[in-house]
């Protein structure tokens, strides 16, 4: 299975004093957090809200774009690393989940 690790960027609130996590990946994600290990604990939990709410819509999920210094590393439960692969696998094979379970 593979691993997702998909990058966050993590910018101050200057307004609100506040954290606000942002993903490149996924435009509608955003979260925030007091300080960063809240914000990190957010951003786990909402990287992976967008990508079941994406799944949902049967929309697709991108492959995690590269982790580049301003970025954060989040990465994903095994559980959801292994529903994003069968998605994946479904979107890029044009198949249906009975199919690939057949498999």
């Amino acid at each position: 299975m593979e691993t997702f690790i998909y990058p966050a960027e993590i910018t101050h609130d200057k307004l609100e004093g506040s954290l606000i996590v942002t993903f490149p990946d996924f435009p509608e994600a955003i979260t925030l957090g007091e300080n960063i290990k809240e914000a990190l604990h957010e951003a786990t939990d909402c990287l992976e809200e967008a990508i079941n709410n994406r799944i949902a819509m049967d929309l697709s999920v991108p492959y995690p774009s590269p982790i580049e210094k301003k970025y954060h590393p989040i990465s994903l439960s095994a559980a959801m690393a292994a529903k994003v692969t069968s998605s994946m696998a479904i979107n890029e094979e044009e198949t249906t989940k009975a199919e690939l379970a057949n498999r």
